[in-house]
């Protein structure tokens, strides 16, 4: 058996956002995954529903807001879409970009069973930490559409 019907089943992928020659929009993902993972062989057997869950990478500690440093306390947004191969023609310059972020990628470059995908993001959900002021909920695709490397999301809530 290679999936449990009906459950997902997901581990730390690699991604980035910042190859943007590959993706149709901004803010979709290319992931270099497995196919030999039990993540990517359930992916397989719906395409169309995908989520992805991408994890503050620093410590929010920021007793203002409610946040600590623990990870039920640190940000996280949930990516939802639909996903697909990239095609093996844009396998070497996917490469070239992929692995200016994540250098030990290369070393799997040779391993037949390794593939870049393209996740096409068509919701987003947020959670700023636990509890406290921060930010849980839906984001506008126009929004976080419009967000790069270099900026970051505000969000007006009203009290």
């Amino acid at each position: 058996m290679y999936y449990i019907e009906g459950y997902p089943f997901g581990i730390m992928e690699y991604y980035s956002s910042d190859c943007t020659d590959h993706l149709q929009q901004p803010g979709d993902l290319l992931l270099y995954m497995s196919d030999l993972q039990m993540s990517v062989r359930n992916m397989h057997h719906d395409l169309d529903h995908v989520a992805f869950t991408i994890r503050a990478l620093k410590v929010y500690d920021n007793p203002k807001m409610g946040n600590g440093s623990s990870l039920v306390e640190s940000p996280r947004l949930t990516l939802f879409g639909n996903i697909e191969s990239l095609p093996k023609h844009k396998k070497q310059s996917a490469m070239t970009c992929f692995g200016e972020k994540h250098p030990e990628a290369k070393y799997w470059w040779g391993f037949n069973d390794f593939k870049f995908y393209v996740l096409h993001v068509k919701a987003c959900y947020y959670v700023g930490g636990y509890g406290g002021m921060n930010y849980i909920g839906w984001i506008p695709m126009n929004e976080y559409r419009q967000v790069t490397s270099s900026t970051t999301l505000e969000f007006h809530i009203q009290l």
